[in-house]
């Protein structure tokens, strides 16, 4: 882009200036040429940032780079509806194929052999062929012997209509086949999204377990201390009260740390098929 300004030339020197309103002019240009230029370039990598590569969503076994891929690769191998989706694909590929070639089913080929070329003469008696030869009419008496009509009759029907619907028939096909497809990408990203919140959530448990089991712990060794000392009467019953009920608070808390962490292995566990512990030792083999 070629932009000329105006320029004047100032009397009592050789310098030049650019005029001001000319100026303004192109520096305003030049801002909505940087913002069009940035807001296409925003609009790219948004359009490259929000493409899933649904073929790498999920990898092999071989190929999971770690436990949570491979977790997930686990979960899409022992998943029975996947193979129903893929039947499902093979189906709809198998249809496109029967509609480009559903116009064959539409020819129709027909047969008919004229009776009358059968008989031949046996239509007229002899008095009628010396009558017809007599009058000088003979030649009727040969077309009837040849048959009046063709011996056979030989067809070919087509329905013209499916030629205009074929196209469409088959779009459609595609459309469908299209459709199984984004089916499977939606599994694939409904399982990869389960397992890893089921693992996130199972991870979290184990450390809140963990944590609790430390103030279980904790609570033991003060509660202990504290029945010591009552015994030996230097603390009030309040105070080993205290530490009894916190003690059986602390318990409790393990309970419920460890019945949701049983959960979320339970869970995590119908999802790839195998138990937890065999997937670690499977994984680190």
């Amino acid at each position: 882009m070629v932009v000329s300004c105006l320029l004047i030339e100032k009397e009592s020197t050789n310098n030049l200036i650019i005029d001001k309103p000319t100026t303004n002019n192109f520096l305003k240009m030049l801002k909505k040429i940087i913002f069009t230029l940035l807001a296409i370039c925003s609009l790219l990598n948004t359009n490259f940032a929000q493409q899933v590569q649904f073929d790498t969503l999920i990898t092999t076994l071989d190929e999971a780079a770690d436990f949570e891929d491979y977790l997930v690769s686990l979960a899409w191998i022992n998943n029975p509806a996947n193979r129903i989706l893929d039947h499902n694909i093979n189906i709809a590929e198998s249809d496109i194929k029967i509609a480009r070639r559903d116009w064959a089913n539409d020819i129709a080929l027909t047969f008919n052999l004229n009776e009358n070329n059968l008989a031949r003469r046996t239509s007229l008696t002899k008095e009628s062929i010396v009558l017809l030869e007599d009058a000088g009419l003979g030649y009727l008496a040969d077309l009837t012997s040849l048959g009046a009509f063709p011996r056979y009759n030989l067809g070919v029907s087509f329905n013209l209509g499916r030629l205009i619907t074929l196209p469409k028939n088959v779009d459609v096909a595609k459309e469908r086949l299209e459709i199984e497809k984004v089916s499977l990408d939606q599994q694939k990203m409904e399982i990869r999204s389960a397992v890893l919140r089921l693992y996130q959530a199972h991870t979290q448990a184990f450390e809140i377990y963990k944590i609790r089991k430390k103030a279980e712990q904790d609570a033991e060794e003060i509660f202990q201390l504290m029945k010591s000392r009552f015994r030996e009467g230097t603390v009030k019953f309040e105070e080993f009260s205290r530490s009894s009920s916190s003690l059986q608070d602390s318990r409790e808390s393990v309970i419920d740390a460890q019945g949701e962490l049983d959960l979320t292995e339970l869970l995590l566990e119908e999802m790839i098929g195998i138990t937890l512990e065999q997937a670690r030792e499977y994984f680190g083999s």
